[in-house]
């Protein structure tokens, strides 16, 4: 069985990816796409994003990353990342490459309060440039920031146990 998901922060980097599903994420086919009437937050404390409902009456969308092709143990490896925090929903989402058809999908939604949630969006690019290494590199994880997913963290035990 195949199935696909809609990515829109740590796991949008393919070396986090990879790490997660234990294969090389580059050869799963990927395309940008739009997840309307959803905001995307940094969690307090944290280097990874929440998504939740937006608003009723706003526009609001977030970009990520529709990636297909994958396995049902890629699921339950995600699943196990995504750990308690988090629960797996079917959505919507618009492709932005080719035609833009909508596909139906799954993404993980932020399941605590939003009193957790910083008021900015969270940052793609910053996250890159200044936590990738900690997420997929050979730094070993401090414990700060990334919930336990980091390289070394207890959920990223469990996942990298689930071979």
């Amino acid at each position: 069985m195949s199935a696909s998901a809609f990515f829109y922060g740590t796991l949008m980097c393919e070396p986090v990816l990879s790490r997660v599903i234990g294969r090389d994420a580059s050869t799963l086919p990927q395309h940008k796409a739009l997840l309307e009437g959803h905001v995307r937050k940094r969690i307090k404390g944290m280097d990874y994003p929440a998504v939740i409902k937006a608003p009723e009456n706003t526009a609001n969308s977030v970009l990520g990353v529709y990636a297909s092709s994958l396995t049902e143990m890629d699921i339950k490896r995600l699943d196990l990342f995504e750990g308690e925090e988090y629960t797996r929903r079917n959505v919507t989402v618009k492709l932005l490459e080719g035609d833009e058809k909508t596909v139906q999908t799954q993404t993980y939604i932020y399941k605590a309060t939003p009193a957790d949630l910083e008021e900015g969006e969270w940052d793609f690019e910053a996250f890159k440039r200044d936590k990738l290494d900690i997420w997929a590199g050979k730094s070993a994880d401090g414990g700060e920031g990334t919930g336990g997913r980091g390289i070394g963290g207890d959920i990223w035990t469990s996942v990298s146990s689930s071979r």
